[in-house]
């Protein structure tokens, strides 16, 4: 077993956990503001909350079951500890 001498690797893996959680949140604010203006167009200049959700479905569909799906396929399949454990 490998003991973690410094607090580097941690510190490596939260700031990418904080990286993509930045770049998520840009990509999603600017795909829902563009939702928002198609949707206005289509509305008459109405503006209905519930437009930016239409964006939603690709990820709520697809991407956040396969990595459930991917996780659970780890935990039953790979008997050694995997990541930083």
């Amino acid at each position: 077993m490998v003991w973690v001498t410094s607090d580097a690797p941690i510190e490596l893996a939260s700031f990418s956990l904080d990286f993509h959680d930045t770049v998520g949140a840009l990509l999603a604010g600017t795909l829902s503001d563009i939702t928002v203006k198609q949707w206005q167009q289509k509305h008459q200049e109405v503006w209905v909350p519930e437009d930016r959700l239409r964006k939603m479905g690709i990820g709520a569909l697809v991407l956040c079951p396969l990595s459930i799906a991917g996780s659970g396929l780890l935990a039953a399949f790979v008997d050694e500890p995997v990541g930083l454990a």
